[in-house]
C-alpha cells in the first residue's frame, strides 16, 4: 500500500517547499561474429528545445563546412520553451527505450580568464558541434572569482550574450571557497541572472564551488574541504539562491574513489563519507549532482587498451553514484561537468584518438543515464604534447618538424627509417609522402637503446630490458655487438625494469607488500607506482643473502608522502594528529581503508586508516597568561583554529590538550598608523571599526608583541585620538606594526588544568587521523607517520620477514620478439632501435626521399579545432534532442564500441574501433534492407570527417571499420524503433 505521499514526484514537493520560503522571505533568497543486442532503456520527457543544426568539418581554423540532409539551426536558446513536465529534470526511472537526449546532452567549460572565447569563429564552432551548456566562470578559478568586479577578459554580462549567440545554456560555479562572496552574493548572481532574456531556469544550472572536497581548492571556511564543514556551510547558500528562484536548479559536487577515476579521487581520503554526508544532510535543496571524471592520473602511456579501458569503469561509476543517489534523494540528475583524460594535460589530447575518447567516454555516460557531458575546455595554454582545449590556442615550440625517408619502405611497414628523427615524438600523428598517396600514421616509438637487465639464453624471445621507451610492436633491433649482434622485430611491449623501496615492514606469510612512491613525467610529487611492476612480472624483495624472487598477481597504489605528529601519542591513542593530512602540492595524502606506518624501526607500527579528518593549524601563541581552571584562551591568531579540535597549549612539561573548542571568538586586525614611542600610553591605528573597550590588543609581532588591555576606543588615524591602552608600552613600534584586538577569545569545553604564562605555543590540532587498532607504543610529537598504499599483491605469500625500506626490485615484463634469438646474451648487452616505429601498418609502398612530417609541439592556428571537438561533433549526431541513446554491448570481448540513437524514424549507429593497429569487419543487424545510409567517418588514417553513403544491405552484409577510427550510420527505418544489434569480426 502506498500513500498519495507516494505518488508525488520529490521535485514537487522541494518546489513547493521553495516558493514558501520564497514568499517568507519576501525579497530574500550535470574474427568472430559476436553478436549484442540493442540494451532498451527508457527516459521520460526533456526539454523542448530548438537546436542548431549539425554543421561539420572545416579545413581552416573557424570554419565550417555543413553536413548535408540535417535541419538547419534555431538562432538563439532565447527561444527555448519549458519541459514537457513543466521544468522539472527528467527521471532517472529503468530504462527501456534508451535515455532520452536533451538539448543539454553536450557541453564545455571556459573561465573568465579565457580571452579568445569572444573570438568572432568561436560561438559558430561551438554551435556547429551542438554545444548546449556551457559552464563559468572556471574550475578553481572560480572559488576565487568576484562576479560582480571580474578581472578576467570574459565578464559576466559579455558571458551571457555569448550563451545568446552560441544557442547554449548556462552553467555557473558560485564562489563557495571565499567567504567574501558568500550566500548573499550566490542571490545576487541568480537574481543578475534573470535580467537575461535569454536565461531560463528550466535550463540553467548552478554548482556550489568546483571540488570543494579536494585540498586544491580554495576554501576559507572552518575545517576546510571535510564533509561536515561543506555540508553544514553550503547549505544556506541552497537556501539563499532557492530563495529568490524556487525553480533555479543548484548542485554540490560529488566524487569517487582513485581506483575508479584517480584523475578525479587522488588525495580525496574518504569520498564515501563525502557523498553521503553531503547530499544527506541537504537532500532538501539538491536539484542535481555535479561530477568530475577524469580516470587517469599524471601523464603515464597509455596504449589504446588502456585509455579505453577507462570507459569500461563508467557503468561501475554511475552505479555507485547511483546507489548513494537513490538512498537519500531518488532521482537527483547527474551531470558530468568536467571530463578529460587525465587531471594533466597528456599527449593523447592533441592527437587523433582524443576523438574516439571523447566520443565513446560521451556516449557511455550520455547512455548510462547521465543528463550532459562535459569536455575541460575550450581553450588551453599548452602545447602538442598536452593540450586540454576543445580549440587550439595557436602555441608551443618548435614548430613543425619535416624530414624525409631514408631508404624506400613496402606496404605493410611498421617502421621508417629517416634522415632525422629531430622535432618528432612519442604519441603524435605524423604524415609519410604527398598528394594521392599521403598517409597519416601515429608514432609508437622513436629510435633510441637500452640494455638487457638479466642474461638471456639462446631460444629465447623475451627480452627483459632496462627500458621500453625506444620499442614498439614492428621495432627492428640489434641485440648486442660485434660477432655476437642479432637482428629481431619487437612482436609486443611490456614492462621494462624498475625498482623501488618497501614503505611498510613485509612479514613472512604477507602476500601484499608497500611500495613508496615516486614522481613521474616532471611531476614531482612522489605518489606513483613505479611503472616497471606489473602483473606477470617478477619481483625481488630484498638483497643479498636476505633477498627473495616472487611474482606479482596485481598493481595497486604507492604510498604517499609522509607526515609528522604534531601531538605524542600515548598508548591506546587511536587517534594521530598531524602536521597535515593531505597536500596536493607535496603528495601528502591519507586514504581511509590504507594502511598507516607510525615510527620507525623499532618504534615502528602499522594500523588501518579508519577516518581522516584535518591536519594541524599553524602555531600561534597565547597572549595573556592563563590560571589552572580557566576556559578562556586569548590568541594571538585564530586563524584554522575550529570549534570541535582539541587545543594543545604549552611545551615540555607543562603540555596539555584540552577537548575541545566550544567556540571562537572573532580578531580586528589593523596596524599601527603612526609610530609609537616606548612608554606611550596612546597608540594611533589606520582604522578603529572593531576595536572595543575592555577587549586584549597586541601590538606588534614575534618577540615584540606586547599585550594590553583597550582602555578607550578614539578615532583612527594618524592625526585621530587614536585608543587608550592599560598601561604604557615598553617597546617602540614602527609605522604599520600589526595591532590585533584580539576579541572575546576561545572558550574552551574543559579547563586548562595547570598555569601557562603568556607567549607560550597554542596550536589547533585538528581533528586527525582514526585508526583501527590502539596503538602499542607511545610516540612523540615529530614522529614520522606515512599512508603505505595497497601495494604489491603477489601470487604466493613471502617467506621472510623484510623492514620498512628494503629494495625491491623487477626486471619488468620485457619485450617480446617474432623471432628466438640464435645466442645466448648477458646482462647489460646493447638493445637498440632505428628510426620512426608507428601504427597503423603503411598501406603503400614509397620511395627514399619521401617527405615525413609532424606539426612538433606547435598547435596549429589559433581556434583550430582540436581532435576532441571533432568528437563531439561527432556524438553530437547521436544525441539530438528528443534521441533514445543506448550502448550496443558485444557479447564477447571486442576493440569496438557501438551505441544506437533513434529519434522519428531515423536510426543512428557509432561504432568506435579502439585497436589502433587492425582495422574490424562489422555488420548491423536490425535495421531492415533496401534505401541508402549516411556514413560519418573519422580516424588515424583521415583525421576529419569525411561523408558518405552506404546501403542498409551492406550494413548488413559487413563493412570495415579502420584502425582507430569513428563511423557513424544515419538513415530512415520504417516502424517503430528497431531492436539493434551488432557483430563483429577482427
Amino acid at each position: 500500500m502506498c500513500s498519495a505521499l507516494d505518488e508525488i514526484d520529490r521535485a514537487d514537493i522541494r518546489y513547493a517547499a521553495r516558493v514558501l520560503t520564497t514568499l517568507s522571505y519576501n525579497t530574500d533568497r550535470e574474427g568472430r561474429f559476436m553478436t549484442s543486442t540493442f540494451d532498451e532503456q527508457h527516459h521520460l520527457p526533456l526539454p523542448k528545445l530548438n537546436r542548431r543544426g549539425f554543421l561539420g568539418v572545416g579545413a581552416a581554423a573557424g570554419t565550417a563546412v555543413v553536413l548535408s540532409g540535417l535541419a538547419a539551426p534555431a538562432a538563439s536558446a532565447a527561444t527555448a520553451q519549458r519541459t514537457d513536465d513543466g521544468g522539472k529534470w527528467n527521471k532517472r526511472s529503468k530504462p527501456s527505450r534508451g535515455y532520452r537526449m536533451t538539448a543539454q546532452a553536450l557541453g564545455v567549460n571556459t573561465t573568465s580568464g579565457d580571452g579568445n572565447f569572444a573570438d568572432a569563429v568561436v560561438p559558430g564552432l561551438l554551435a556547429d558541434a551542438h554545444i548546449g551548456l556551457i559552464r563559468y566562470p572556471g574550475g578553481s578559478g572560480a572559488d576565487n572569482a568576484n562576479w560582480k568586479a571580474p578581472t578576467g577578459s570574459l565578464p559576466w554580462p559579455k558571458y551571457m550574450a555569448l550563451m545568446a549567440q552560441i544557442g547554449s545554456a548556462p552553467m555557473i560555479t558560485i564562489n563557495y571557497g571565499t567567504l567574501a562572496q558568500g550566500p548573499d552574493s550566490a542571490a545576487a548572481w541568480v537574481g543578475s541572472a534573470l535580467t537575461f532574456p535569454n536565461y531560463d531556469s528550466t535550463t540553467a544550472i548552478w554548482v556550489l564551488g568546483n571540488e570543494g572536497y579536494g585540498p586544491w581548492e580554495r576554501d576559507q571556511h572552518p575545517d576546510p574541504h571535510t564533509p561536515a564543514s561543506y555540508a553544514t556551510n553550503v547549505r544556506p547558500y541552497f537556501v539563499a539562491m532557492h530563495a529568490v528562484d524556487p525553480a533555479t536548479r543548484v548542485g554540490f559536487p560529488m566524487t569517487i574513489d582513485r581506483t575508479v577515476a584517480a584523475g578525479t579521487g587522488t588525495w580525496v581520503a574518504d569520498p564515501d563519507l563525502w557523498n553521503r554526508t553531503v547530499l544527506k544532510q541537504n537532500a532538501d535543496q539538491v536539484d542535481f549532482i555535479d561530477f568530475h571524471w577524469y580516470p587517469i592520473f599524471g601523464i603515464p602511456v597509455l596504449s589504446n587498451a588502456q585509455l579505453f579501458e577507462t570507459v569500461d569503469r563508467i557503468p561501475h561509476a554511475m552505479d555507485y553514484l547511483r546507489s548513494i543517489i537513490d538512498e537519500y534523494d531518488p532521482n537527483t540528475p547527474i551531470v558530468v561537468s568536467e571530463s578529460n583524460i587525465s587531471q594533466s594535460e597528456i599527449v593523447y589530447n592533441c592527437q587523433p584518438v582524443a576523438a574516439l575518447y571523447a566520443v565513446a567516454t560521451a556516449l557511455t555516460w550520455l547512455s548510462q543515464g547521465a543528463d550532459s557531458y562535459m569536455w575541460w575546455q575550450v581553450h588551453n595554454s599548452d602545447n602538442m604534447n598536452g593540450d586540454f582545449g576543445f580549440l587550439s590556442n595557436g602555441s608551443g615550440n618548435p614548430g613543425p618538424s619535416a624530414t624525409t625517408l631514408a631508404t624506400a619502405v613496402t606496404a605493410g611497414a611498421r617502421n621508417i627509417a629517416v634522415a632525422s628523427t629531430a622535432g618528432f615524438y612519442y604519441g603524435h600523428q605524423f604524415t609519410v609522402d604527398t598528394g594521392a598517396t599521403l598517409e597519416s600514421r601515429k608514432i609508437t616509438a622513436i629510435g633510441g637503446s637500452a640494455t638487457l637487465a638479466v642474461p638471456v639464453a639462446k631460444g629465447d624471445k623475451n627480452l627483459k630490458v632496462s627500458s621500453i621507451v625506444p620499442f614498439a610492436p614492428g621495432t627492428p633491433i640489434t641485440i648486442d655487438t660485434g660477432s655476437g649482434l642479432e637482428s629481431r622485430t619487437v612482436a609486443s611491449v611490456g614492462t621494462g625494469a624498475d625498482s623501488g623501496l618497501l614503505a611498510a615492514p613485509a612479514s613472512a606469510g604477507d602476500k601484499t607488500i608497500r611500495i613508496v612512491g615516486r614522481g613521474m613525467g616532471g611531476q614531482s610529487i612522489p605518489v606513483f607506482m613505479p611503472i616497471g611492476f606489473a602483473p606477470g612480472g617478477t619481483v625481488t624483495v630484498g638483497t643479498g643473502t636476505d633477498a627473495e624472487t616472487a611474482t606479482i598477481e596485481s598493481v595497486g597504489t604507492s604510498s604517499s608522502l609522509g607526515t609528522t605528529l604534531v601531538a605524542p601519542a600515548s598508548v591506546g591513542d587511536k587517534t594521530l594528529y598531524v602536521a597535515s593530512v593531505s597536500n596536493s602540492n607535496n603528495g601528502i595524502a591519507n586514504y581511509v581503508g590504507d594502511p598507516i606506518t607510525i615510527g620507525s624501526a623499532a618504534t615502528e607500527e602499522v594500523r588501518t586508516i579508519t577516518g581522516v579528518g584535518s591536519g594541524a593549524a599553524a602555531v600561534t601563541t597565547v597572549v595573556a597568561p592563563l590560571s589552572a581552571g580557566t576556559r578562556t584562551v586569548f590568541l594571538a591568531s585564530v586563524t584554522g583554529v575550529t570549534v570541535g579540535h582539541p587545543l594543545m597549549v604549552d611545551t615540555g612539561a607543562d603540555q596539555e590538550i584540552v577537548s575541545t573548542i566550544a567556540s571562537v571568538g572573532a580578531q580586528t586586525a589593523t596596524t599601527l598608523a603612526a609610530a609609537a614611542a616606548a612608554g606611550a600610553t596612546n597608540v594611533k591605528v589606520t582604522s578603529n571599526a572593531g576595536l572595543l573597550a575592555g577587549h586584549l590588543i597586541t601590538i606588534d609581532t614575534g618577540a615584540n608583541r606586547e599585550t594590553f588591555t583597550i582602555s578607550s576606543v578614539g578615532s583612527g588615524g594618524p592625526t585621530g585620538s587614536g585608543i587608550s591602552l592599560s598601561g604604557p608600552l615598553t617597546l617602540a613600534h614602527a609605522l604599520g606594526a600589526a595591532a590585533v584586538d584580539v576579541g572575546t577569545g576561545v572558550i574552551l569545553s574543559h579547563p586548562v588544568t595547570v598555569a601557562h604564562a603568556a607567549g607560550v605555543a597554542a596550536q589547533d590540532i585538528g581533528s586527525g587521523i582514526t585508526l583501527s587498532a590502539p596503538l602499542k607504543q607511545a610516540h612523540p610529537i615529530g614522529t614520522p607517520t606515512r599512508d603505505a598504499g595497497s601495494g604489491l599483491t603477489l601470487t604466493k605469500p613471502l617467506h621472510k620477514n623484510h623492514p620498512d625500506g628494503a629494495t625491491v626490485s623487477t626486471p619488468g615484463t620485457g619485450i617480446t620478439l617474432s623471432e628466438a634469438l640464435t645466442s645466448a646474451h648477458d646482462t647489460a648487452a646493447a638493445v637498440v632501435s632505428t628510426g620512426i616505429t608507428f601504427t597503423p601498418a603503411l598501406g603503400n609502398a614509397h620511395p627514399a626521399g619521401a617527405t615525413v612530417n609532424e606539426l612538433g609541439l606547435k598547435e596549429p592556428p589559433l581556434n583550430t579545432p582540436m581532435p576532441a571537438y571533432w568528437g563531439f561533433v561527432l556524438a553530437s549526431l547521436m544525441t539530438k534532442p528528443g534521441a533514445y541513446l543506448t550502448e550496443v554491448t558485444p557479447s564477447s570481448p571486442s576493440t569496438v564500441r557501438a551505441f544506437a540513437s533513434y529519434l522519428d524514424g531515423t536510426q543512428s549507429i557509432c561504432l568506435v574501433n579502439t585497436d589502433d593497429v587492425n582495422p574490424v569487419t562489422f555488420r548491423v543487424n536490425g535495421i531492415g534492407h533496401g534505401g541508402t545510409l549516411k556514413t560519418y567517418d573519422y580516424g588515424l588514417l583521415n583525421p576529419s570527417i569525411v561523408e558518405g553513403t552506404t546501403t542498409f544491405d551492406h550494413a548488413a552484409d559487413g563493412l570495415v571499420l579502420a584502425p582507430e577510427s569513428i563511423r557513424i550510420l544515419v538513415g530512415s527505418v520504417a516502424g517503430s524503433q528497431p531492436k539493434v544489434s551488432v557483430e563483429v569480426r577482427h
